[in-house]
């Protein structure tokens, strides 16, 4: 399959007489409302650490977020964690996640844009991101103990408990019957249901191009999860002989930040099968190369995709490149979504990491960048 999709966003921030530009928060730490515990927010990895005072036998934890402009909160046993989405969102992405709480095993909760709030457009005098498409759905963010409470536009506020799972009120602006989904398998049910009535609702308004748009897309949808037994061959291309190396990927910049681009022509970039990573590999630690080698070579780290969702253009994170007598064998990683992409010779194939697999990858490459 040779499609490939490439999204560029490109936001410049402005006032009514000057140019302002955001750039990323810089990593810190976050604290729980009784001290005990401390949430490590690191901005060069998606790899996020909780530390403290844990009970007999209990250690620290991780879980994997971009911080981007996001805020962080961590609850005071140190079991929990939130990530409370930036103010500022697309009108199409609405029915996303604005509020992710994760434990130990992952995400646990989350609540969308659209669940929690009811987003506006931009005033005159407020600085933000150019586009009609951009709105805010909240305020300030704060935690006292277990109980996150942000404000919302309209004066409101919304408070989540991160231990104790609850029904938020109804919310006049939002869809009452749309409950927030509790797992990332609900979450993709929930994107794909909601994809096949935009999508339907599209060809009523032109029958002729979006029937073709569907057909090409249900073309897509069929080889990519045909193409999965095919995967376990192709991982049989990396032996133990295969080299190894790893190229980070960009972070996700949606802003025109002149360190961002500075960090980019310092580095270099390369375009891999349609993504685009930092041009120097990680410098990768023997022990580390040799256990993601083992992961990747393990048929059960993965597992069929089963979304009709396109993975083109997914934003890899990593990209794993393995040569072996002079034959390249490629598996892209992306950060957000499990999905991966492997690639050998004419081979092309998207599949899922287990949650397992993500998370112990995640833990082995997180602590690296590209030079």
């Amino acid at each position: 399959m040779k499609t490939t999709m490439t999204f560029i966003v490109i936001a410049t921030l402005v006032t009514n007489l000057s140019a302002t530009k955001f750039g990323p928060q810089d990593s810190h730490t976050v604290k729980s409302t009784n001290h005990k515990f401390e949430l490590r927010v690191d901005t060069k990895s998606t790899t996020q650490r909780i530390t403290g005072a844990f009970g007999s036998g209990l250690e620290g934890w991780t879980f994997q977020h971009e911080a981007e402009q996001n805020s962080f909160f961590v609850s005071d046993d140190g079991e929990a964690a939130a990530v409370v989405q930036w103010s500022w969102i697309q009108d199409y992405s609405l029915n996303k996640a604005a509020v992710v709480i994760y434990g130990r095993s992952g995400a646990e909760r989350t609540y969308t844009y659209n669940e929690l709030s009811k987003p506006r457009e931009r005033k005159p005098e407020e600085i933000g991101p150019i586009g009609d498409f951009w709105r805010v759905w909240r305020g300030d963010a704060t935690i006292n103990g277990n109980l996150l409470t942000i404000n919302i536009e309209g004066g409101e506020s919304r408070v989540i408990d991160l231990k104790n799972p609850q029904a938020l009120p109804p919310h006049e602006a939002g869809d009452e019957t749309d409950k927030a989904p509790q797992t990332r398998e609900e979450m993709e049910k929930m994107l794909r249901e909601r994809e096949i009535k935009e999508s339907e609702a599209q060809t009523a308004e032109n029958p002729k191009i979006d029937q073709e748009f569907l057909a090409i897309k249900a073309e897509e949808t069929a080889e990519i999860e045909s193409s999965f037994p095919a995967l376990k061959p192709l991982l049989g291309s990396i032996t133990e002989q295969s080299q190894l190396k790893v190229l980070g990927g960009l972070p996700n910049q949606i802003m025109d930040d002149k360190l961002f681009e500075k960090t980019l022509k310092a580095k270099g970039t390369v375009e891999r099968h349609g993504e685009t990573f930092f041009k120097n590999p990680f410098k990768l630690e023997t022990e580390d190369a040799e256990s993601l080698k083992t992961l990747i070579r393990d048929p059960r780290s993965f597992s069929k995709i089963t979304d009709p969702l396109l993975p083109a253009g997914f934003g890899a994170a990593y990209s794993l490149v393995y040569e072996t007598n002079g034959s390249v064998t490629e598996i892209q990683i992306c950060s957000r979504n499990h999905k991966i992409r492997a690639i050998h010779k004419e081979v092309d194939i998207y599949s899922y990491l287990t949650p397992e697999a993500f998370k112990k990858i995640n833990e082995l490459l997180g602590k690296y960048e590209a030079p």
